[in-house]
């Protein structure tokens, strides 16, 4: 049983990302090319967390999805 409610939660997050992505594309696909142009790209995870701030106007990423 809690591996079903996993997969649901983890089903609903995956829906929430692809919303999110599909609402914001272009910036997110901007983001990306200035992140190449400023070696973000050494850092994924660096990457990942600055669109998730410039998506969230400059502010704290916490409480973003």
């Amino acid at each position: 049983m809690l591996f079903i409610r996993q997969l649901f939660f983890i089903n609903k997050k995956r829906e929430a990302l692809k919303k999110i992505i599909n609402k914001y594309r272009e910036k997110i696909t901007a983001i990306l090319y200035e992140s190449l142009e400023n070696e973000f790209h050494k850092s994924p995870i660096f990457t990942i967390y600055y669109i998730k701030y410039e998506l969230n106007g400059n502010k704290s990423t916490r409480n973003f999805l």
